[in-house]
């Protein structure tokens, strides 16, 4: 009797609804998927972390050479180039290693902008393509800017000289951009917050920057105005010094197609008016894409 009593109760299973209705199971259930989600984020973090170790590391190695070459080369533009636009497979390689130093230093100074929900290296690789499309875009814009008024350039020449005044352009904007919201992020923590929000949400006009603004100009409050001017002054300034630069190092162009100084100077003005089209098209795709 009591062996039966045993196989019936064994042979039984219990009501299924008694186990999917017990909360211990859903707290059991809600804990382990909590604790799945903590590890897989820490593990990101971490691997984020060994990536950019990495990166620092490797572009450690190169940085002697590298900043030789950089302030020789933002110091005397056309000298810089001259030496060095003579095409070839060690030109060639030489101009493409400093562009790919300065996109990696990019992604270093970015890195405390680059949202934490975001896959690291679905990030970086998205980046690198819209860094090769803009530049792309611009290298064709600056061709047809050349050829428009008489002056086709040996392709190879140009690309290696393309490639120098680009890199240089890449760190001049991001390090204006990352000492612009450092000074925000000293003086007006608020401020600093705000703008991080609007560059990781990719809008040029957050609302609440805007509303910020607009308080800050009502209240005539000098420690919130400050913040704001000096914001906005080091974006022109990087702007302001990188086309003084470009325009000091223009002749390397005029170099390549030999062509007079006035026609230099139309090449400039087409160059200048495609460029907002360049610009447009790489923040679609920019917002598309990241």
């Amino acid at each position: 009797m009591a062996q039966s009593s045993y196989r019936s109760a064994v042979a039984t299973p219990p009501d299924a609804s008694i186990i999917e209705e017990s909360p211990v199971r859903e707290n059991l259930t809600g804990d382990l998927c909590g604790a799945v989600g903590r590890l897989s984020y820490r593990a990101m973090e971490l691997e984020r972390g060994v990536v950019m170790n990495d990166l620092i590391k490797l572009v450690f190695a190169q940085i002697p050479k590298y900043l030789f070459n950089f302030f020789n080369l933002v110091s005397r533009p056309k000298r810089f180039v001259r030496k060095r636009n003579v095409y070839n497979d060690q030109t060639l390689t030489a101009a493409l290693t400093f562009l790919a130093i300065s996109f990696v230093l990019t992604l270093i100074l970015k890195a405390p902008l680059i949202p934490a929900n975001v896959n690291f290296w679905q990030y970086i690789a998205t980046s690198g393509l819209l860094a090769l499309i803009e530049m792309a875009l611009m290298a064709i814009a600056l061709r047809f800017a050349w050829t428009l008024v008489g002056g086709p350039a040996p392709f190879g020449r140009f690309l290696i000289t393309f490639c120098y005044y680009y890199a240089v352009g890449l760190i001049v904007l991001r390090a204006s951009t990352i000492l612009a919201y450092g000074i925000a992020k000293v003086w007006d923590p608020e401020l600093y917050a705000l703008l991080i929000e609007a560059y990781k949400d990719k809008s040029f006009s957050s609302p609440k920057v805007q509303a910020y603004v607009a308080k800050a100009g009502a209240s005539g409050d000098f420690k919130q105005l400050l913040p704001l001017a000096a914001v906005n002054l080091m974006n022109w300034l990087g702007l302001a010094a990188l086309l003084a630069w470009t325009i000091a190092g223009w002749g390397a162009y005029r170099e390549l197609t030999t062509l007079a100084k006035k026609r230099s100077v139309l090449a400039g003005i087409v160059f200048i008016c495609l460029y907002p089209i360049v610009f447009l098209l790489n923040y679609l795709l920019y917002i598309v894409l990241i």
